[in-house]
């Protein structure tokens, strides 16, 4: 608001100077073109025209302003006079032929700053978007390679890692029960009379509900009863509609039960083989565990800990490169100054010396402009008495020196 508010102002007095100036132009101009404009060849002075007179009032008010405002415009000049030239000469001419940079380092007005750095070295090094470690020269009071080293710190890890005692509790791949079971399993398969299965399916495929009915047909044929007949002959009816549900549903799962019973006999025999290797392979594991799980586990640990080792020196690597390239690159602080001294240089001094000079050259002609405004005035203005010339002036002539005779 206060920037806004600043520039309105300077804005109001530059737009009320030339309003000024301008109004002396312009009651100039309106004299010169209404006094010529309204002035008749050999008119009595008292008997001129309005026109005429007019423009020899705006000369002589165009004269008045210049004699009212002509000594506040002249303070004006001197005072901007001295801003933006003194400006102008202290601070942008020595910034554009980097002297004023020189003059702050060699004048100790500033405090001087660590590492033998200058301001113009770190104006240079921001202008290259360098860092600020090597724009400061931080190498100097900081040794980020030996502060960031991690071999001094890993024979330090890998000694106390050495020196550590890894305990663990044994391990159990198999309970006694489970190796029990495995052991009792061969013989539990032995027990499995395959054989007597199959001849028990065999023998139901082999039963014939059919004969059975015929024999209670028979029989219902021998009875006097023919209720009982007829009992006699649905039974046998439904026998044989028992066998054919049989044939087509019972029979050809059976089939599939010994061919699923075949393999399973297969499968045992093979089993036999597969849980004895199992026992020794589970054996041999846990007398490998037994004997070398803690080696394992320190083995195991070691390769931990040297790809972390290696994370870390990644890591300070990366810091370095980080810290000494690419953190506090510094081109926004080069950019900031530039674009003040533009602000202040081209804005503000080039423009105030462009006005005070401006307003001077008008001061300067502001002098033949009132002193010819007073001297036309009286050729255009209306008079109240003529001018008399007395036209019977005696003219005695001087007399002439003569020469001697002698």
């Amino acid at each position: 608001m206060g920037l806004e508010s600043g520039g309105e102002d300077r804005w109001a007095v530059g737009v009320v100077v030339c309003v000024l100036v301008l109004l002396v132009v312009l009651c100039n101009a309106l004299g010169l073109l209404l006094g010529p404009a309204g002035l008749r060849a050999g008119a009595d002075p008292r008997e001129r025209s309005c026109t005429a007179a007019s423009g020899g009032s705006f000369l002589l008010m165009g004269a008045g302003f210049s004699f009212v405002y002509s000594w506040l415009f002249m303070l004006l000049v001197l005072l901007l006079f001295l801003l933006g030239g003194n400006l102008y000469m202290l601070v942008c001419k020595p910034w554009n032929n980097g002297e004023l940079l020189q003059f702050i380092d060699a004048s100790g007005l500033v405090p001087s700053l660590p590492n033998n750095v200058t301001f113009g070295g770190i104006y240079s090094d921001c202008t290259e978007n360098m860092p600020i470690w090597s724009t400061l020269g931080l190498s100097q009071n900081i040794n980020l390679e030996e502060t960031l080293n991690m071999s001094k710190y890993t024979a330090e890890i890998l000694e106390q890692f050495e020196n550590s005692q890894i305990t663990l509790s044994s391990v159990a791949l198999l309970s006694p029960a489970v190796r029990k079971q495995l052991g009792d399993f061969p013989d539990k398969l032995k027990q499995i009379d395959f054989n007597s299965t199959r001849e028990k399916l065999t023998n139901i495929t082999e039963l014939n509900l059919n004969t059975s009915a015929n024999n209670i047909d028979r029989l219902a044929g021998t009875q006097p009863i023919a209720k009982i007949k007829a009992e006699l002959n649905e039974a046998a009816t439904d026998l044989r509609a028992i066998q054919r549900d049989m044939e087509t549903v019972v029979f050809p799962q059976i089939e599939n039960l010994k061919l699923l019973i075949n393999e399973l006999e297969v499968q045992a025999v093979k089993t036999n083989g597969t849980v004895a290797t199992v026992s020794s392979e589970v054996g041999k594991a846990q007398d490998f565990l037994n004997t070398n799980t803690t080696s394992i586990v320190k083995a195991e640990s070691r390769a931990f800990l040297n790809c972390q080792i290696q994370l870390f020196d990644a890591y300070a690597d990366w810091a370095i490169l980080t810290i000494t390239e690419q953190v506090g690159r510094c081109r926004p602080v080069s950019g900031a100054v530039d674009a003040a001294v533009v602000i202040v240089c081209s804005n503000v001094v080039e423009s105030l010396n462009a006005f005070w000079f401006s307003l001077g050259w008008c001061m300067i002609f502001f002098i033949p402009s009132i002193i010819l405004s007073i001297k036309l005035s009286k050729y255009y203005r209306k008079m109240k008495r003529a001018d008399e010339f007395n036209k019977h002036i005696v003219m005695n002539q001087i007399p002439r020196a003569t020469m001697l005779q002698y």
